[in-house]
């Protein structure tokens, strides 16, 4: 269900995201939020039918959060790995 694999994210887009030094601490690691952006490009679905469970994993949290993390926060604080 993946697009790129998460080594790969995590060795080619991660590295390149500047990381922010505020904001709120983030349960899921970076290539997994890059990863879900990745499949909404690919599939084109809306934010309210992101397969969040199966993209993020139980410790996951819902779409919105996928948004916060996005537009909000700037996708730079979740290169962080983890905002912490």
């Amino acid at each position: 269900m993946e697009v790129l694999s998460e080594d790969s994210i995590n060795k080619w887009v991660v590295p390149q995201l500047s990381v922010g030094k505020r904001g709120p601490k983030l349960h899921v690691a970076a290539s997994k939020v890059v990863g879900a952006i990745l499949y909404k490009l690919k599939t084109g679905c809306q934010w309210r039918l992101l397969p969040v469970k199966e993209l993020l994993g139980e410790e996951g949290f819902g779409w919105q959060g996928v948004c916060i993390t996005i537009f909000k926060n700037g996708l730079q604080t979740a290169a962080s790995g983890g905002y912490g």
